[in-house]
């Protein structure tokens, strides 16, 4: 939480606000445009909702990836409702709570934990980051804030890592929630990506790192394929890909098995979503 004293700046003088902020946290909290202030770090992590089973099912696992633009548009609550009726994990950029805590991606889930990694919150109290759901209680959760900010708005962009059990195993299944940097050169991106390249080395179990990675041109996506095959991991290539040309979206895994993927093309964000069903090895 906010000193109440910096909530009073915080309305009255937005720019002496970031400037306090900066000074306690001794880190760059400013950001313009939309943005108000970049929160510390360690005050970036969420946990929301409540989970109703115990554990992840290793077998069959019923996944959900969707950018969803904040919600805005109008037919994102029905499309949402449908494509997560029976997600057991769902990852989310672009993800939103209002100044209450509340949010259509929650009121249209019953059963899930959430993780939410903000990035920033803007003038009407509204965080924005990305965020986790699963139907079993979250590990562990961290928040990976990228070094360079986006031009204009200067705002960071988020990896969520999440741990899971599974039923069956004492293996972990790690998850690396990614909204990757944009309008920036790949060397950011690939700085963004080699924030959680511990994470990935020290994991002995199953893994998925998904998100939007904002590979606009080749050499974003060569950044992110080096990357991300040196650690082992194997890009998710949907059949009957309905998009063409240069990708945003994407999901890695290992060790596990995907059995099958699919791109459901929406009205309800400028993102279509991906339904991927995945067992461990």
């Amino acid at each position: 939480m906010f000193r109440a004293s910096l909530t009073l700046a915080l309305v009255a003088t937005p720019l002496i606000f970031a400037t306090a902020l900066q000074s306690l946290a001794g880190e760059d909290t400013r950001c313009f445009y939309d943005c108000l202030v970049v929160p510390v770090l360690g005050d970036s992590l969420k946990t929301l909702g409540a989970a109703q089973e115990k554990r992840l099912p290793s077998r069959h696992l019923q996944v959900l990836v969707w950018n969803i633009r904040k919600g805005l548009d109008r037919p994102f609550a029905s499309e949402f409702e449908t494509l997560s009726r029976d997600a057991e994990l769902i990852l989310l950029q672009e993800a939103v709570l209002d100044p209450r805590g509340g949010s259509e991606f929650l009121r249209r889930t019953d059963g899930l934990e959430w993780n939410l990694g903000l990035a920033w919150i803007s003038r009407e109290f509204t965080r924005t980051g990305v965020a986790t759901g699963a139907k079993a209680p979250i590990l562990s959760g961290s928040v990976l804030r990228s070094v360079d900010r986006e031009p204009g708005a200067w705002t960071p962009k988020t990896n969520l890592v999440t741990r899971h059990q599974l039923q069956g195993t004492d293996k972990l299944l790690l998850v690396i929630n990614v909204h990757a940097i944009n309008f920036r050169s790949s060397a950011a991106l690939l700085r963004q990506l080699e924030l959680f390249r511990e994470d990935l080395r020290r994991h002995r179990g199953p893994v998925l790192v998904a998100g939007d990675f904002n590979t606009w041109d080749y050499d974003r996506k060569i950044a992110m394929y080096g990357f991300l095959e040196d650690q082992g991991l194997f890009h998710v290539n949907p059949p009957n890909d309905p998009r063409s040309g240069l990708v945003l979206d994407h999901a890695w895994t290992r060790g596990l098995r995907v059995e099958s993927a699919r791109v459901v093309e929406t009205d309800g964000s400028d993102h279509p979503a991906l339904r991927l069903t995945v067992s461990a090895l």
